[in-house]
């Protein structure tokens, strides 16, 4: 009997540990951001509608939101709708696994004006670089990492976006 008692401690113990081990971590939303959806915010389709959002079909295990204040192109032949050549879109799928909750995993940004981290398309090299240290990112070339999250702040671009999810029930779409 004497070797059961330690066994609750134990498990209590071994239930912290693999808790913070597999904790996704995320960023919190910055003020300074223009962003209606932040990375790894949970999918919400009804809160996207309300703001305004236009969803953008063609994903297998993903889906695509185009930001409000962009109209989408709908082409001719098949009547689908795509995002235009200036806009914020939002991509959701499974994360940290495949399997898991959508949440938004990867956010492109190709409007100017669009502010992250008080940062936009036409900051200098030095300016991001400068803000991204003042936050703790780890930076490796033009790609600024934390918590597992990446940033390229680019001329024509800024990409946001989570590491790639696990797939541990071998999801195949």
């Amino acid at each position: 009997m004497f070797h059961h008692k330690p066994l609750p401690l134990f498990l209590t113990i071994s239930c912290l540990f693999s808790c913070g081990l597999t904790q996704n971590k995320t960023l919190d939303n910055p003020e300074d951001s223009d962003l209606e959806v932040w990375i790894t915010e949970r999918l919400d389709s009804e809160k996207l509608k309300k703001l305004g959002c236009t969803y953008l079909p063609g994903w297998f295990g993903a889906e695509e939101w185009l930001g409000s204040k962009y109209t989408p192109v709908t082409m001719e032949e098949s009547a689908m709708k795509t995002a235009p050549e200036i806009h914020v879109t939002y991509h959701f799928s499974g994360y940290p696994d495949l399997s898991d909750p959508w949440v938004c995993t990867k956010i492109s940004i190709t409007d100017p004006e669009v502010r992250v981290y008080g940062l936009s398309m036409a900051s200098s090299k030095e300016e991001v670089g400068k803000r991204m240290r003042e936050l703790s990112f780890q930076q490796n070339g033009s790609v600024y990492t934390k918590n597992s999250v990446s940033f390229y702040f680019g001329d024509e671009r800024i990409s946001i976006s989570t590491a790639p999810a696990t797939n541990k029930n071998n999801i195949v779409y």
